[in-house]
């Protein structure tokens, strides 16, 4: 599944949080989020942030 989100700069990182969170389920294959760089990478099963998720 793909699914695409806006946010202003400001609020970005917060809906990364907050879209990675509903995301979670502990397993594998729960997915990536991906912002603009100021805001980062996060990968929803583990709760990995920027570099460490990739």
């Amino acid at each position: 599944m793909k699914a695409w989100a806006a946010a202003a700069d400001s609020r970005a990182e917060r809906a990364i949080k907050a879209i990675t969170q509903a995301l979670r389920t502990g397993k594998i294959g729960d997915g990536n989020v991906f912002g603009p760089p100021k805001a980062g990478t996060a990968r929803a099963c583990f709760g990995e942030q920027d570099q460490t998720a990739l």
